[in-house]
């Protein structure tokens, strides 16, 4: 897969939390597929971060499917803006936008996210 902010390659990483996600050395930014940023985020299996999200317009296109992606804010109490795919509904993160979206969320971001801004999270 190709990155959709700088078109390098996307290499796969594991997570601590358990999901293979895929990380760009280049600028940092993380695929994940349906499901998988919920897991890492420790969120229910039932939430969908696609149906909670809101207030959206156009964004890159997917690197998975190649659709066109909408960048939308999640959560609605601290929404961050992150990318969702609209037809195979996975989620593009930048750099820092893991430890935005634990910190919205009332958690605090893990030790390799406060370096997400020199080297990415993921």
């Amino acid at each position: 897969m190709q990155c959709p902010r700088c078109s390098d390659k996307l290499s796969a990483i594991d997570t601590a939390e358990g999901p293979t996600v895929d990380f760009c050395v280049s600028c940092g930014g993380t695929w994940y597929d349906d499901g998988e940023l919920e897991a890492v985020l420790g969120l229910s299996r039932r939430v969908r971060i696609r149906k909670l999200a809101f207030d959206s317009c156009p964004g890159p296109d997917c690197p998975r499917c190649s659709s066109p992606m909408e960048e939308v804010g999640y959560p609605p109490e601290q929404p961050v803006r992150i990318d969702v795919c609209t037809a195979c509904h996975g989620i593009w993160l930048d750099v820092s936008e893991l430890a935005q979206l634990r910190t919205a969320r009332g958690g605090r971001p893990k030790a390799h996210e406060y370096k997400a801004e020199s080297g990415g999270a993921f």
